[in-house]
């Protein structure tokens, strides 16, 4: 458990210094082959496991589906999430996977607990807010704003399959059915 929570801090750091790195680069050196496009959120798609760097914050803040993973490893999952004006990510529990999630715009509440009806922590999120979630908590973010709530998660190791999509909430409920 310990060398998951140390992969996964080194991750996010490694995540949260990718905009800064590509954002101070006047010209990139080549262009990469498998570049993410970004448009209407629709032309996104799992670049897992390739090498590659991208503009996560100009991702996640352009991504309309409500799930889409960006990148899915053998060890690691980058998903990217909107979430709509008074919806949530919804109660959830992850029974073999770490969570960190990141608000990049918009802001909620994030409620977690041992017990899927005993949610003990409560806390308001914004941009900037890092949640780490252990695996086995029962957690939920739901969006208090008047947009929609951006924010990426890093799932260790993967939660969903390479190249999962869920323009909305119902579907990805669907999803997690079958």
């Amino acid at each position: 458990m310990k060398k998951s929570l140390l992969s996964l801090l080194l991750v996010v750091i490694m995540l949260m210094s990718v905009t800064t790195v590509t954002a101070f680069a006047a010209e990139p050196v080549r262009q990469a082959k498998n570049k993410i496009q970004i448009g209407s959120g629709n032309n996104l798609e799992d670049k897992g496991s390739a090498s590659i760097v991208m503009s996560l914050e100009q991702l996640v803040r352009e991504n309309t589906n409500f799930r889409i993973a960006l990148w899915t490893g053998d060890l690691l999952q980058l998903a990217a999430m909107s979430i709509p004006p008074g919806g949530e990510v919804g109660m959830e529990q992850h029974k073999d996977e770490d969570q960190f999630l990141y608000i990049i715009e918009g802001h909620g509440t994030y409620h977690s607990g041992p017990e899927k009806g005993n949610m003990t922590y409560k806390e308001l999120v914004k941009p900037g807010s890092g949640i780490f979630v252990p695996k086995g908590k029962w957690h939920n973010i739901t969006n208090d704003g008047p947009g929609s709530l951006k924010l990426f998660s890093v799932y260790a190791p993967p939660h969903h399959s390479h190249g999962t999509i869920h323009k909305t909430k119902a579907e990805a409920e669907a999803a997690e059915q079958h």
